[in-house]
C-alpha cells in the first residue's frame, strides 16, 4: 500500500481539508499560551489518509488562531494495544492541559469518569448518548461534548456494498461482541440481510484474542466476506481486522473510512477528517472560555466509499465499475 491513488473527486476535494473552520485563518490571539492533550487510536505511524491524523488537527487549529508553538502547545499520547488510557489521561491531567481530546469512542468511554472537571472533546463513532457519554445531543450536560459520526444507519448500505462488490456471495460474517455498543447497528444489519436476500453468519466474541477462533469458524461454516460493526472495541484494532481478513481471504467492509488505509478491502462511513476538523473548533471554542456542557455535539455530514484495489487484487476480486466511479477515495 506504498503508491495511493485518488479519483478526482477526491484531489478536488483536498483543499477542503484545509478551509477554516468557522472564523477566520487571519485571527490572532491575545491570550496567553494554553495547553491541550491529544489521545489517538493506535501508534504515531498509524495513517487514515494521505494527510497524517496530528497534522490535520495543528493546521485546523491554526486556521482558528491556535498556533502550536506560538500560543498553544498539544501534549500527544498514543494508545497502542496494551496502552491504559487512564495513566495517560493522569499524565496529561498533571501537565495542567486546559482540554482533552478523545479521538476515538474506546478512549472516550475509558477516560470519561477520570478527567475531573478538565473540559473533553470527543470524535467517536455511534450514538454518544447510547454509549452513556452525555446526556442528549442538544445539552450535553457535563464536560464532555464534540462530534459523532452516525453508523447504524448505512448498516444496510454497507451489507449492500459488499455483497455487489463480491460475485456469489450468500453469506455473509459478523462479529457480535458480547455487551456490545453497536446493538442498533446490528439490528439493522440483519434486517438488511433479510432484505437482500443474505444470510448474515454471527459468531459470538467475548474479547479481540478470540479473533482468529472466530475467522476460522466463519470459515467453516462458509462465510465469503464479513462486514465489521462499529464497536468500539474493534475500533482499536482496526488494523489488526484488515489483516486477519486478508490472510483468511473474507473481503470486509467497516464503517470506518480509515479501514481501507489499513489493508481492509473496502469502507463506506463517515470522513474521519472531518471529525477531526470539527474537533479544533471545539476546542477553540473552549479554550476561548465556553463550557462543554453549553456546546451541542455535532453530528458528521460527509461520507465516504474507500476501496483498496490492492487489497482487491491479493483477494482475486474486481470491483464492479459502479463502485470505482461512485467511490469518494481509490488505493492503489
Amino acid at each position: 500500500m506504498n503508491d495511493r491513488c485518488w479519483t478526482r473527486r477526491s484531489v478536488l476535494a483536498l483543499p477542503a481539508l484545509f478551509a477554516p473552520v468557522g472564523v477566520s485563518a487571519q485571527r490572532t490571539k491575545a491570550a496567553a499560551s494554553r495547553r491541550i492533550g491529544v489521545l489517538w487510536l493506535g501508534t504515531a505511524s498509524t495513517a487514515f489518509g494521505p494527510i497524517s491524523r496530528e497534522v490535520l488537527l495543528r493546521d485546523s487549529l491554526r486556521q482558528l488562531g491556535w498556533v502550536e508553538g506560538r500560543n498553544l502547545a498539544i501534549e500527544s499520547r498514543y494508545l497502542g494495544d496494551g496502552v491504559d488510557p487512564v495513566r495517560s489521561v493522569e499524565e496529561l491531567l498533571a501537565m495542567n492541559v486546559d482540554a482533552i481530546v478523545a479521538m476515538g469512542s474506546p478512549i472516550a468511554l475509558a477516560v470519561r469518569h477520570v478527567t475531573g472537571p478538565v473540559p473533553v472533546v470527543f470524535v467517536v463513532f455511534g450514538d454518544p448518548v447510547e454509549f452513556g457519554l452525555i446526556d442528549s445531543l442538544a445539552r450535553p450536560g457535563g464536560h464532555l461534548t464534540g462530534i459523532y459520526m452516525p453508523t447504524a444507519e448505512h448498516a444496510g448500505k454497507r451489507l449492500a456494498l459488499l455483497r455487489d462488490a463480491v460475485p456469489g456471495t450468500t453469506r455473509i460474517a459478523v462479529f457480535n461482541f458480547l455487551d456490545s455498543r453497536a446493538r442498533l447497528e446490528a439490528r439493522n444489519t440483519q434486517a438488511a440481510a433479510r432484505k437482500l436476500g443474505v444470510q448474515l453468519v454471527e459468531m459470538n466474541v467475548s474479547t479481540m484474542a478470540d479473533l482468529d477462533a472466530a475467522f476460522l469458524e466463519c470459515k467453516r461454516a462458509g462465510a465469503t466476506a464479513l462486514t465489521v460493526l462499529t464497536e468500539p472495541r474493534t475500533s482499536v484494532h482496526l488494523a489488526r481486522v484488515a489483516e486477519r481478513s486478508l490472510a483468511h481471504r473474507l473481503p470486509s467492509v467497516a464503517g470506518y473510512a480509515g479501514f481501507a488505509w489499513l489493508g481492509g478491502f473496502m469502507a463506506y462511513g463517515a470522513d474521519g477528517g472531518e471529525g477531526i476538523r470539527r474537533a479544533a473548533s471545539f476546542v477553540a471554542r473552549i479554550l476561548d472560555g465556553a463550557r462543554p456542557a453549553d456546546l451541542p455535539v455535532e453530528q458528521s455530514t460527509r461520507y465516504v466509499l474507500a476501496l483498496n484495489i490492492q487489497t482487491a487484487r491479493k483477494l482475486g476480486v474486481r470491483f464492479p465499475r459502479a463502485h470505482v466511479r461512485y467511490a469518494n477515495v481509490v488505493i492503489s
